[in-house]
């Protein structure tokens, strides 16, 4: 059985990295780096920000759109190199 406790954030990471693996339909994973990120509800700062990302989570991405990354449930995160390490699929 296993020992310890793990972060909201840590077990939405890790559900999230999962469903990568199965799911077809990505374009890419994203992994948080920096600190700050806010998701929105659409690609656009004129979107409402939905939550704050944490470092090390990683997310699967759906959609590119105009620098914005879908990272599913209407979430979108601004790619910004200083912030979000982005590893597009093969």
């Amino acid at each position: 059985m296993p020992k310890g406790t793990a972060a909201r954030g840590e077990v939405a990471a890790f559900l999230n990295r999962m469903l990568h693996v199965l799911n077809n339909n990505t374009i890419g994973v994203v992994t948080i780096t920096g600190s700050g990120v806010n998701p929105r509800k659409g690609p656009g700062t004129t979107y409402e920000v939905i939550r704050k990302l944490s470092k090390n989570e990683s997310y699967s991405v759906y959609k590119e759109q105009n620098g914005w990354l879908s990272i599913g449930d209407e979430q979108w995160a601004y790619y910004a190199p200083s912030y979000i390490l982005f590893t597009k699929n093969k």
